[in-house]
């Protein structure tokens, strides 16, 4: 096939999993994605438990899935969870083995799974999340959906917090200025700017 088909899109694997999962439960396929439907249930009641924060109601995503609300702490704590929590060292390990499969190879978050012992994922309108172990959890959201904006706060976040040194800070040195592009050339960079709470 020459054309786009919906079954490459980046969510195409979440959605083979929701389906997986209503098979081996043996809930219905053809409303796996209504907010009711049993697997997004045990979805919300999950990720409501993990970020200790209730994540209803939901919205809907670009590809059709509830989407959750969440604040940057409550995703900063499920991520904390997911690399300290011993049920969920499966996922972790499959994160931190297959980082391309979550993004793509050279982004901001596959690059951050690649330089450390972490898993990180990143999300619309410039949101990413990061797990470290032995159970550290960071999440940045940039104001103006950039995901660029926010891996760059996430690295700077990582490095000036002690959590990232030695040679994976040499690995991300890509994401920690990352260049602004004008007219296909370098016209300047995405620097972070730490600021002190009064």
């Amino acid at each position: 096939h020459d054309r786009p088909r919906r079954i490459w899109h980046n969510c195409s694997g979440k959605h083979a999993a929701f389906l997986s999962a209503c098979i081996a439960r043996g809930w219905p396929l053809d409303s796996y994605l209504a907010a009711d439907h049993p697997l997004q249930l045990e979805i919300i009641e999950l990720v409501s438990d993990l970020g200790s924060y209730p994540v209803s109601p939901v919205g809907v995503d670009g590809c059709g899935a509830p989407v959750l609300r969440t604040t940057a702490r409550a995703m900063a704590t499920a991520f904390a969870r997911l690399a300290s929590e011993p049920e969920l060292a499966r996922v972790y390990e499959a994160m931190h083995r297959y980082p391309a499969l979550i993004s793509e190879n050279g982004g901001g978050d596959s690059s951050i799974a690649t330089a450390v012992d972490a898993v990180a994922k990143g999300g619309a309108q410039g949101c990413i999340g990061v797990a470290l172990r032995p159970g550290s959890g960071l999440a940045v959201k940039s104001w103006d959906g950039n995901y660029d904006v926010a891996v760059v706060a996430a690295v700077a976040a990582l490095t000036d917090g002690g959590l990232v040194a030695g040679y994976p800070v040499e690995r991300l040195a890509g994401w920690a200025r990352r260049p602004v592009l004008g007219g296909g050339r370098v016209v300047g960079h995405l620097e972070p700017v730490r600021e002190n709470s009064p």
